[in-house]
C-alpha cells in the first residue's frame, strides 16, 4: 500500500504519520534527507518546479509506504500521475487556527527563522512574491493560501472519481478509525495527538469552506 498525506504542515501531519505507522505502514515525515543526501539543498533554487521536486524525492517514495509534510501536499498532481493507485489523505483544519500554528512554528526562538526550501515549495505555490519569511504574509493571505490548497486538492480528485482520496476533519474524534477504514485496514484506533497546541475554543463554529462537504468527500474511494 502507498499513501500520501496532502495536509499542509501544522495540520496533524506528525500524528497522521504515527497513525499510519500503527496501521503497519513504513512512514517518512519531512523527507529533508535520504540516504545521507540533503534533498532540501537539492531542490533549493528550483522551488517552483514541482516536477523536479517530485523527481528529487523519488528515492523516498520508493523506500516508504507513506510520506507526509512539506513539500508533499503541493505535489499531488505529480504523485497521482506516478502512483494512480495510491491513497491520498487530506485532513482539514480550521484555517485561523492553522495560521496561528504556523506562525508559532517558524518563531520558536526569539527571532523568526526564514522559510526552508521545502516550505518555500509549498508557500510559493499559493503566495505571490516568493516570500522568504512568513512575516511577509498577512493573516488573510495565509488563510487564503490554506483554503485554496484545500479547494484545489478537492477539485482535482473530484474530477478523478477513480482515485482513492479521503478528506477528514482534524477535529473529528473518530478520524483515526475513519482513516483506517479508508485505507482498508478497519479497526477502532485512536488518532494520536503529537505536537498538539492549545485546543480551539469549542464555541467557535467549524469553518468548513462552503465548497467542501466533509462527509461526502471523506473516504470517496
Amino acid at each position: 500500500m502507498r499513501c500520501f498525506v496532502l495536509s499542509l504542515h501544522r495540520s496533524g501531519t506528525v500524528s497522521t504519520t504515527k497513525l499510519l505507522s500503527e496501521l503497519g505502514l513504513s512512514v517518512k515525515h519531512w523527507a529533508h534527507t535520504h540516504d545521507e543526501v540533503d534533498l532540501e539543498a537539492r531542490v533549493a533554487g528550483r522551488e517552483e518546479d514541482l516536477d523536479f521536486v517530485a523527481e528529487a524525492l523519488g528515492p523516498v517514495f520508493d523506500d516508504y509506504d507513506a510520506v507526509a509534510d512539506v513539500p508533499i501536499p503541493v505535489l499531488y498532481r505529480q504523485l497521482y500521475a506516478r502512483f494512480p493507485d495510491a491513497h491520498f489523505v487530506l485532513l482539514h483544519r480550521d484555517a485561523f487556527d492553522w495560521v496561528r500554528s504556523v506562525r508559532k512554528h517558524v518563531s520558536k526562538e526569539a527571532a523568526e527563522r526564514p522559510l526552508n526550501a521545502f516550505e518555500r515549495v509549498q508557500y510559493w505555490q499559493y503566495c505571490p512574491g516568493q516570500p522568504r519569511y512568513l512575516s511577509e504574509l498577512s493573516d488573510s493571505e495565509l488563510v487564503g493560501a490554506y483554503c485554496r490548497h484545500t479547494a484545489d486538492v478537492v477539485e482535482f480528485f473530484r474530477e478523478r472519481p477513480e482515485a482513492k482520496f479521503g478528506l477528514f476533519d482534524l477535529e473529528d474524534e473518530a478520524k483515526g478509525a475513519a482513516i483506517a477504514s479508508f485505507l482498508g485496514r478497519p479497526r477502532q484506533i485512536e488518532f494520536p495527538h503529537e505536537n498538539a497546541g492549545k485546543p480551539r475554543r469549542k464555541k467557535r463554529r467549524r469553518l468548513w469552506p462552503r465548497w467542501v462537504s466533509g462527509p461526502e468527500v471523506r473516504g470517496s474511494r
